[in-house]
């Protein structure tokens, strides 16, 4: 896949164990079996002429949790030093550029926003890390 994730990776987890609490740097979306997006998902291809049909329903059975904030050059150099993962192109060798440690990582994979995800959930125990279906974004983005 030569696609790059949206310009920021974003983590969802999911515990393997019932718990009330997201664990630190993450915030709990609670589960929305009633989800269903606001716009039909036939008119997001291109092309698509818009209707005013309602947007297709996505239950979401569970409750996740999704991260803050993106995930920060900072943070991605340290799952490519520690797995020697290559780094972005737009980085010189294993370098982000200067001042940008805390800007969210760009010009990503997904296969390379999934194996951070793997690495990431090897330094949580009890917690699964990935990325966010299109159901569960928009349920989080569309807020309480």
């Amino acid at each position: 896949m030569h696609r790059f994730t949206f310009l920021a990776l974003l983590l969802i987890s999911f515990c393997l164990f019932a718990a009330e609490n997201a664990p630190d740097g993450f915030v709990r979306i609670p589960a929305n079996p009633n989800f269903s997006f606001a716009n039909a998902l036939a008119e997001r291809k291109p092309g698509a002429r818009p209707t005013s049909a309602p947007g297709e329903k996505s239950s979401i059975s569970k409750d996740y949790c999704l991260a803050i904030y993106p995930v920060t050059n900072e943070e991605y150099a340290a799952f490519c030093k520690a797995t020697g993962h290559r780094p972005p192109k737009y980085w010189k060798g294993d370098t982000f550029p200067k001042g940008k440690d805390k800007h969210p990582v760009l010009e990503i994979s997904a296969e390379d926003a999934e194996a951070y995800c793997k690495w990431y959930g090897k330094k949580h125990e009890g917690w699964t890390f990935r990325l966010p279906t299109e159901a569960e974004w928009e349920n989080a983005a569309s807020g309480p």
